[in-house]
């Protein structure tokens, strides 16, 4: 469907790439439904189910999906990969488009809408174990807002992103770390706001958003954002 034809199309977002995943599905800027999706097992073992129920409940078919909205990354390297092999599939075999967003835009995202009085500059964290942190700096631009980087996504110490963030001379004051596990990591720079986990929501968000600038892509053109390199690569080339 071209974007011309509707600035409300129907989107499906998932987000396998955490612990805490969760599917949604909505009318453009409208949330219908929104589940969080617990997999100890692993997605690919649950991920069709909850997508069909989902549809069920609202009387959608698979075939009324405009775009598909999915987390790439980074998170759990089986995470990332499920959810975007069934979002590929899915819009291949039915001839749509995707948006693939990276999960610290999304935590961003979140963030901005869940505090009214979130900076304009906001440096997302997520846990990446082994002492480390995915991180991320966003400036939100736009209504409603959109992350715009400021800098490349990394994987870092979090002794060492402060020092990094020092480098770039974000103002203070109006800036601030966010993430769900954001105030275990004791950064000091800037203060923090703990956001929730499921992610879907922003997802979409960011999704819809690309659709509207004309940004969705083709599956076969939709790749991981990682940031870590899986240990088989760190591993291979020891």
């Amino acid at each position: 469907m071209d974007v011309a034809e509707t600035a409300n199309p129907l989107i499906l977002a998932l987000d396998t790439t955490q612990e805490h995943g969760s599917v949604g599905l909505y009318r453009g800027r409208e949330r219908l439904e929104c589940r969080e999706v617990s997999a100890p097992q692993g997605f690919s073992r649950v991920i069709f189910g909850h997508i069909q129920d989902l549809l069920a409940a609202h009387g959608a078919a698979l075939g009324d999906i405009d775009l598909y909205a999915v987390a790439a990354g980074p998170g759990s390297f089986t995470g990332v990969r499920v959810g975007l092999a069934a979002a590929k599939a899915l819009a291949k075999v039915h001839g749509k488009p995707m948006a693939p967003v990276s999960n610290l835009a999304a935590v961003a995202l979140l963030a901005w809408d869940s505090f009214a009085d979130a900076p304009g500059v906001l440096v997302p964290l997520l846990d990446a174990r082994r002492r480390e942190v995915y991180a991320g700096v966003y400036e939100r631009i736009g209504q409603p807002a959109r992350p715009r980087p400021l800098a490349e996504e990394l994987v870092i110490p979090p002794a060492r992103l402060e020092e990094r963030l020092v480098e770039l001379a974000l103002p203070r004051g109006q800036t601030a770390y966010c993430g769900p596990d954001v105030e275990k990591f004791e950064l000091k720079a800037f203060p923090c706001l703990v956001t929730g986990r499921v992610l879907a929501t922003a997802v979409a968000e960011a999704g819809l958003a690309a659709w509207l600038a004309g940004e969705a892509q083709p599956p076969d053109g939709v790749d991981a954002n990682y940031v870590r390199r899986s240990d088989a690569e760190i591993f291979a080339k020891k």
